[in-house]
């Protein structure tokens, strides 16, 4: 169960306890170039640097590159653990990688399934239960962004993504919810998050809105605008959804209904990304 004690700091790890009634802050790595995407794996921590175009891994205190590649912009980072492998978003380059633990490139995605090359900005993933990924494509980083962002998924065994959905405001994060029946994706520049149903083939059906923060944060709304929403997120095991609320500087806890639940705030209002251990009771950002 978490509850929050603490928060981790990924500067990457923000580690914000979820047991306490306020979360306490520890940074457990810093120096770090535009940290992204933490991600425990095998009680690991892991994340990506996008400005150092690396891939990294927290052992024993000390810091290890996995994988580098310029150009790439390394951003959101997915486990498979099934298969022992991770999925890697190359923001820049517009790709999706698949590597062993090690960091070792399996497989490199650039087109969809009809060979059109993949909308700019590849962001985020979430690896649905029977193993298929969805991605989304956010669009163009930059002021007043076309509403172009699209979602792929890739089903089990297939080789190639599809496009499930399209003409999003700069979707980010993702997650699967209600027990591998909703597609919930972060709508950035709207500052909302949508849900689609997910049809047996992996398909998605229409976007609903799920959740408002401008509703929830309208205090936040006078101050930043274009780039205030939530950005990536992760599911506990009782299906809630924590969302980190870039420039909003908090994570935001929604129950599977999307009431709010709790707020863990944290020393930056820059917040890409969130990742849960609920074993410590920690939440890295």
């Amino acid at each position: 169960m978490v509850q929050a004690a603490g928060v981790r700091l990924l500067v990457v790890a923000t580690v914000v306890g979820i047991h306490a009634q306020s979360a306490d802050v520890e940074i457990v790595a810093d120096r770090l170039k535009f940290p992204e995407g933490p991600l425990l794996v095998n009680g690991m921590i892991h994340w990506v640097e996008y400005a150092g175009n690396k891939l990294m891994q927290l052992k024993g205190g000390k810091k290890f590159a996995l994988h580098s590649e310029e150009g790439c912009g390394h951003n959101g980072l997915q486990d498979i653990p099934d298969k022992k492998q991770l999925v890697l978003m190359c923001t820049d380059s517009s790709e999706v990688l698949f590597l062993d633990y090690s960091g070792k490139v399996l497989e490199r995605y650039k087109h969809d399934d009809q060979g059109r090359p993949f909308t700019d900005g590849i962001n985020d993933a979430v690896v649905a239960a029977d193993g298929g990924v969805y991605v989304t494509g956010s669009g163009p980083w930059k002021d007043n962004p076309p509403i172009e962002g699209t979602v792929y998924y890739r089903a089990p065994g297939a080789d190639a993504f599809t496009e499930v959905a399209s003409r999003l405001g700069f979707p980010n994060g993702l997650v699967v919810a209600k027990g591998g029946k909703e597609l919930v994706v972060s709508e950035m520049n709207t500052n909302r998050l949508l849900k689609f149903k997910i049809h047996g083939d992996g398909s998605l059906g229409n976007a609903y809105v799920f959740k408002r923060f401008s509703q929830l944060f309208s205090e936040d709304c006078a101050e930043h605008s274009e780039w205030l929403g939530a950005d990536g997120m992760k599911t506990d095991s009782k299906g809630n959804i924590y969302a980190a609320h870039n420039m909003g500087g908090r994570v935001v806890k929604l129950s599977p209904k999307g009431e709010l639940l709790k707020t863990y705030d944290v020393p930056t209002k820059a917040l890409s990304n969130v990742e849960i251990d609920e074993t410590n009771g920690y939440l890295y950002v």
